[in-house]
Parts: structure tokens; sequence; C-alpha cells
């Protein structure tokens, strides 16, 4: 609650639901003090997120009802947005939907005569296998990974798993070294799935030819598959 102002005691046992348009689901872990109110969101809020045609819209404003004995209250709040214009704030989900919206290709001869191309995807991805929380596993997924790919020629392709990534400073140092590594995340200290994530990807340039790639993010959770966009790149 804003400046910390208390607004009183919540009478025991307090419980709550996410709504969203017409839907709602449960909240776990539900606690209360006399100034913040705590709770966990689970995995089961996907049933309720609108579906949208690409799929990829990932924020959506939520509402909190919330019962003490045979109170009700619904807490309500105006949609912010972030520089993308999609909604951003405390109140607002996302459908955890990877999707790449950029691509930043470098390149460098190193001194072992090796040759690498490093491509950096931006967008909305995992960072981490685990999220901030220690009682919900939302921000978590099972396993991901990502295939980079030859249009013309589907056979020069390789897939990076989560299990393989190495720091930063070893993949960017060593042109022996193909994989991934994690750079940066959209929120200082948070894990997870966040917009304005930035992966590496460490290339071996004697096996991807010059020509032009996808990049795709698969994730799989709870045995489903999501699959982002088909990011284009050029090799050249």
């Amino acid at each position: 609650y804003e400046g910390n102002t208390e607004f009183g005691d919540f009478a025991q046992p307090l419980s709550g639901y996410i709504i969203i348009e017409n839907d709602s689901v449960p909240l776990l872990n539900v606690t209360a003090t006399s100034t913040q109110i705590d709770f966990e969101i689970g995995k089961n809020v996907r049933t309720i997120l609108p579906t949208t045609a690409d799929n990829y819209q990932y924020n959506y404003p939520f509402e909190i009802g919330l019962f003490t004995n045979e109170a009700y209250t619904r807490i309500t709040t105006d949609t912010q947005t972030n520089t993308l214009t999609q909604p951003r704030s405390v109140f607002s989900i996302d459908n955890h939907v990877p999707y790449i919206e950029s691509g930043v290709l470098t390149g460098s001869i190193c001194s072992n005569s090796g040759k690498r191309g490093i491509i950096q995807p931006r967008g909305r991805f995992w960072l981490r296998d685990q999220g901030t929380s220690t009682n919900s596993d939302y921000n978590n997924q099972d396993n991901y990974n990502v295939k980079i790919t030859n249009i013309v020629d589907p056979t020069i392709s390789r897939t990076y798993l989560a299990s393989d990534i190495f720091p930063i400073n070893t993949l960017t140092g060593d042109c022996t070294i193909e994989g991934m590594a994690l750079v940066a995340s959209a929120v200082n200290g948070r894990r997870g799935f966040h917009d304005a994530n930035v992966l590496t990807l460490n290339l071996n340039r004697n096996f991807f030819i010059d020509g032009d790639y996808t990049i795709q993010f698969i994730v799989e959770d709870d045995n489903t598959s999501y699959f982002s966009n088909e990011f284009i790149v050029t090799l050249d």
C-alpha cells in the first residue's frame, strides 16, 4: 500500500483470485499484514490468458479478488506500459511465449586461426532456469533450447541447450567454443522470463557458411512445447 499507510488487519483465513476478463483462478499462499498483501501466481493462470492471432502479446492486466471471511474486496489499477507500449506493471502478467525482437551480428578472426560468428538475439525469453519465487514455479520452465538453421540448406543447423551454457567471458574469449551465454537481464536482480533480454550465440564460421539463417527458441514446460517466432539473420 502506498506510503505504508496501514489499512487494518484482515480477518483470517485470507484467500483470493486472479481475475482476467471474465475468468479467474485461485491465488496461492495468500498472506497479509496491515500494510502489505503477498500471494503467488500458479501456472494454471495460463488457462485464463486471452489468446491472440500472433500468440506473442505477452502481458495482460489483471485484477485481484480477496475474501476475508464473508467480506469480498476487488482490487484494480490502471495499466502502465513499457517502452514497447505493452502493458507492464505489478498488475500485469505474461504468457511466457518466447519472442525474438532483434539480433545483433558480430564476428572475429581468432589468433588460433579459428573463425567465429557471434549473434546476440534480443527479446522475450529466459536467462535462467529458476524464477524469483521460492514457492511458485510459474516462472520456471522444464527445458529450453535455441536452434539456428540455414534457410537454403537445413542440414547446416545447431541446437544449443540450456544445460550447455557457458560464462560470457569464456564464450567470447575462446574461439574454439560453440555454444551460448547469458548476457543481461531486463530487470536487475531478477531471473527468468523478461522482455529485452540478451543472449549470445558463438558460432563456428567454418561450419556456418554465409547465408540466411533462422533463430528460434523451443521451450518445454509441463509436457507442452512453446515455439518462438523464427527470427532471420544473415551471416556474411
